[in-house]
């Protein structure tokens, strides 16, 4: 039975039974001979690169991410991704999105700074304060994002 909402870009889910992954009883000097494609991120790399804060320190010493998105039905996108951005050691991010998103957003993820707009304008007034932009998550290709 097709699933409902699959964008017709990509109706692979629609063809794929069940997926199954078999080592092949491969040894691991097999996979060990392979070099590495990425990496299984674990706490002990996190701490290389983002190392434990001063207790003395504040949020405003480690970037301010700006992040816009969430037309309507996607405002789990822009809190998902301003979520990461916070995990990863932003010191603030705000959300810009729908003001209909906005309460819900931040009721989600309180240590958000959640902005309602409903134009450009009103985001090109952050854009001078922040260090970085994230654009578009859930954001569709409609007019108002």
């Amino acid at each position: 039975v097709p699933r409902q909402g699959i964008a017709e870009e990509g109706p692979g889910p629609d063809h794929v039974g069940d997926v199954l992954f078999d080592e092949l009883d491969t040894p691991d000097t097999v996979r060990d001979s392979e070099l590495d494609s990425g990496i299984l991120i674990q706490e002990e790399i996190i701490l290389e690169v983002l190392p434990p804060r001063l207790l003395n320190s504040h949020k405003g010493q480690f970037g301010w991410l700006l992040v816009t998105g969430g037309e309507r039905g996607m405002s789990g996108a822009v809190r998902l991704a301003g979520e990461a951005a916070l995990r990863s050691g932003a010191g603030k991010v705000t959300v810009a999105t729908r003001s209909e998103h906005a309460g819900l957003v931040n009721v989600a993820c309180p240590e958000l700074m959640v902005r309602g707009v409903e134009s450009g304008d009103e985001v090109a007034d952050l854009l001078d304060a922040v260090d970085a932009v994230v654009c578009g998550t859930g954001g569709r290709v409609r007019p108002w994002a």
